[in-house]
């Protein structure tokens, strides 16, 4: 449940205003991470106003690479993070509650083509800074740190947990939903691929983004729902407000029906959603 998690812990990552910095530091030839938590000081009021330092609600910690992969370290040495081969980076971090818990994590986005991304999250027991994901083009598909590229963090599924909205060229054009251990995985499935479909769908439609929203329908259904969509305005981001559940009917390698419920004013009603294959991608055809 989300109020069990500390309230000590809770959005630590996004208190401790990290400073991101890159170098190869182990001379492995892979770039190493340094996320460096802000000084923060609180001005205690007397006579003459005294600067006290606070404690960081999150430690500083190293991302060190380690055969193709990351293990991080809290609390570098000293000396580790005065090394001055280390270069202030402009890989972005954004937050989003991936667990459900009521904590936000953090995502580490590179703004390098090919450079890792990473997902931090907050261990309940003592609050240290624990990797959760490497995240690389090769795993998800889209290079998140692509320069046409852009990502957020936003529950789309209504399941409590933050997914991964990834957009390009302003489009939005992936949705990684966090499965329960708050991980972006590529669709492997049928009934991955065709749901992904639907939950890009309807993350263009909280967007208020009719454009992206017509990228995920059918040739044969675009006029029909771009008429629709006109009609509606801006209040298409209030659409799927009272959505709830994609449960499968029957998904096959071409198509696949869905069952999507929706609760309008304590009466809840349910109609289906027809998506299909279409030139290699899975479109919505009716909903």
């Amino acid at each position: 449940m989300a109020d069990a998690f500390p309230p000590q812990y809770v959005n630590a990552l996004q208190r401790a205003r990290y400073q991101v910095f890159r170098a190869d530091i182990n001379s492995d030839g892979i770039i190493d991470f340094l996320l460096k938590a802000r000084r923060q000081i609180v001005l205690i009021d007397y006579d003459v106003p005294i600067p006290v330092p606070l404690r960081s609600p999150s430690a500083t910690f190293l991302l060190r690479s380690s055969g193709g992969s990351y293990v991080l370290e809290v609390n570098p040495a000293a000396a580790t993070v005065a090394n001055p081969a280390w270069q202030a980076s402009t890989d972005e971090l954004i937050y989003g509650d991936v667990l459900g818990v009521g904590s936000n994590a953090m995502m580490i986005r590179a703004r390098v083509s090919g450079s890792a991304s990473f997902v931090i999250v907050t261990r309940e027991s003592d609050g240290q800074p624990v990797l959760l994901q490497h995240l690389t083009a090769s795993q998800l598909g889209p290079d998140l740190g692509a320069a046409n590229v852009t990502v957020t963090l936003t529950d789309v599924t209504r399941d409590g947990r933050a997914d991964l909205i990834v957009r390009t060229n302003g489009m939005i054009t992936n949705v990684f939903a966090a499965s329960t251990d708050g991980l972006f995985v590529r669709p492997s499935s049928d009934e991955q691929a065709s749901a992904a479909a639907w939950h890009a769908f309807a993350a263009s439609l909280n967007a208020g983004d009719a454009q992206s929203a017509l990228g995920f329908i059918t040739t044969d259904s675009v006029p029909k729902y771009s008429a629709a969509l006109a009609a509606l305005g801006g209040s298409i981001s209030t659409l799927t407000q009272n959505w709830s559940g994609l449960v499968p009917i029957s998904v096959r390698p071409s198509y696949a029906v869905y069952l999507v419920r929706e609760n309008y004013a304590g009466v809840q009603r349910g109609y289906l959603v027809t998506i299909v294959v279409e030139n290699g991608r899975w479109l919505i055809d009716e909903f």
